[in-house]
């Protein structure tokens, strides 16, 4: 987290930037069509609006496409300017809107809330300029692509083209070992959900920003000077809007009163806990797991109390640090990599000693992290050795992975050895009690190299084989048995060759997370367009469906990594993709 002095952010992020301007010229036009009532659900603003609200770029009009029952109660005030649309100040009003005529309907019901309105998605707005595809589109079109490929989540270190449309500050206000929650009001963004005082920030300092922001949603007037600063996150919105999330802490009386706005519909003094229980709004949830080391709350006999809860990593250090048989901890996995924080985020953990039987012989060691809701004995295959694993869930959902390893293994990866995967995509050293740790890669390289022709014909011969099974099964109209043969189609070999297909393009310099995770933030847009049709239904047109986009997909993988390494494509390809879709032109 980077250092705040006398309440103002790093200048990077208090940069009013382009983004905040565009933003904020949008949010001003949008009052003419709040006096229209347009009642949400019958219609959502498209156009050029669904970037402009994430300061992508400037809208001088605002395009609204509606359904047609609206389309004909609008008929009645309003005279159109033509059959299609009608014209109200700045606003239009679409009946009948390009390419997305013939599913307005399901374009304006998955529509997203964004500053109180409904827009129409980032991906809706990509097809359709697609669609376009004038040449004044482009530039929108490689925006929109870029915005997309950053995934939802909180990100400690700065993502790659991240570029905020706002900036906000939130406040934990703690009473004891109570923090001060509200409710939004119905017909709030986040309606019915719980959240801290927050809000954007305008043109003062940060804690100027906060002071304001608490005094107008709880009426509690607070000394800014007072407030404690704990830090900020890059947040990237489940609707891709990017923004930066400052945080500070306020101790207070409990019996001061609060007196809500019209935000809001109620107030909670929780504990920790019981704010885990709560419907919070998004992220919220998450910033709280991040900040809840940093956290700290009054304490008795008049001093600073200890946090409010150890972290689940702080516990496992503590384990580490008082047991003599344990000689080094290192973190793995996304936690270790600092670029998101997930409250579903596993705690991957390598422990290093030289009694793993002893320590692992019994499950009773667990307890101390809290109470066990399951507990899975693993092994770890690592240069024809296998060591043993713990998959645990604890309650309340926090899961940790342990990996036990003998200590002469950080020995020979001192020297050069070749690490596992997990540790190659990076790591944090927690605890190393004796220096074993010292001459490992700082930042290593992920191990990826090139498949061989032989290893590419498999995975070509694999998938034609189950795609083969799948249309067989389709045709009897066995859809269970299709939709197995489906998964491990898809599972292995659709994935595995997407796989090679990114990794080619990097030059085989990007390790890859296992099993698909993540995948929407790492394939190219035609990719993660191309993966949303190959989940089917147990229908068999629905399945028949996703096997022809599942083949399509397969094939230009195919062929963009046959060109990438050299390799040659066999006649299967052509033979087997004939046969499959004539029995699926005879199969409906």
């Amino acid at each position: 987290m980077g250092v705040v002095t006398q309440g103002r952010a790093p200048g990077e992020i208090m940069e009013c930037s382009n983004k905040i301007k565009n933003r904020k010229a949008f949010l001003e036009k949008l009052e003419g069509l709040k006096c229209l009532k347009l009642p949400l659900g019958e219609y959502a603003i498209t156009g050029s609006g669904p970037m402009a609200v994430r300061g992508l770029r400037e809208a001088n009009d605002i395009d609204v496409v509606v359904k047609k029952t609206l389309w004909l109660e609008l008929l009645k005030r309003f005279v159109p300017y033509d059959s299609k649309h009608m014209k109200i100040g700045n606003i239009e009003i679409w009946g009948d809107f390009l390419n997305l005529t013939e599913r307005i309907d399901d374009v304006i019901d998955s529509a997203e809330p964004l500053a109180g309105y409904p827009f129409v998605t980032l991906q809706d707005t990509l097809s359709w300029k697609k669609f376009l595809n004038r040449e004044k589109d482009q530039k929108d079109i490689k925006m929109i692509e870029e915005t997309l490929s950053l995934f939802p989540g909180i990100y400690t270190e700065k993502p790659m083209n991240f570029s905020p449309a706002l900036v906000s500050v939130a406040c934990y206000m703690t009473s004891g070992n109570k923090m001060l929650f509200l409710q939004k009001a119905e017909g709030q963004w986040s309606a019915e959900k719980w959240g801290i005082p927050c809000g954007k920030i305008e043109e003062e300092e940060l804690s100027e920003a906060m002071a304001r922001e608490v005094l107008e949603e709880t009426g509690v007037k607070i000394d800014k000077d007072s407030l404690k600063y704990t830090g900020y996150f890059y947040i990237v919105s489940l609707e891709r809007l990017q923004y930066i999330f400052h945080t500070f802490s306020y101790q207070l009386h409990r019996d001061v009163p609060v007196m809500l706005s019209d935000e809001h519909r109620a107030f909670k003094w929780v504990s920790y806990e019981e704010a885990h229980c709560l419907n919070l709004i998004p992220f919220q949830k998450e910033v709280l797991v991040y900040q809840k080391q940093k956290l700290r709350l009054a304490g008795t006999a008049g001093g600073i109390g200890e946090p409010l809860m150890k972290s689940m990593e702080q516990k496992i250090i503590d384990w580490v640090q008082t047991n003599p048989k344990i000689k080094a901890l290192l973190l793995v996995g996304s936690r270790a990599q600092q670029n998101m924080v997930d409250e579903l985020s596993d705690y991957d953990v390598s422990v290093f000693t030289d009694s793993i039987s002893s320590i692992i012989n019994e499950d009773q060691w667990l307890n101390q992290f809290g109470k066990v809701w399951i507990c899975v004995h693993e092994h770890k295959e690592w240069e024809g050795q296998s060591f043993p694993t713990r998959l645990v869930i604890f309650e309340g959902g926090i899961k940790v992975d342990f990996s036990f390893w003998p200590t002469d293994l950080l020995k020979r990866w001192n020297q050069g050895a070749p690490m596992p995967d997990d540790l190659m995509a990076g790591f944090n050293i927690l605890v190393d009690k004796e220096k074993l740790t010292q001459n490992l890669p700082k930042h290593p390289k992920p191990l990826t190299s090139k498949p061989t022709q032989q290893m590419f014909d498999t995975v070509i011969q694999e998938f034609w084989f189950e795609a083969y099974h799948v249309s067989k099964y389709l045709k009897r109209n066995d859809l269970w048995s299709a939709l197995f043969r489906m998964g491990l189609l898809r599972d292995h070999f659709l994935l595995k060759m997407i796989e090679w297909n990114e990794q080619a393009r990097s030059n085989w310099t990007v390790l890859l997370h296992p099993n698909g995770k993540n995948l929407h933030s790492w394939v190219c847009p035609e990719t993660r367009e191309a993966v949303q049709h190959v989940f089917a239904h147990f229908d068999q047109t629905d399945c028949w469906d996703a096997l022809k986009h599942a083949i399509n997909l397969f094939r230009r993988s195919a062929a963009e990594t046959a060109a990438m390494c050299g390799f040659t494509l066999s006649e299967l390809d052509q033979t087997m993709t004939e046969y499959i879709f004539k029995r699926m032109q005879n199969g409906l």
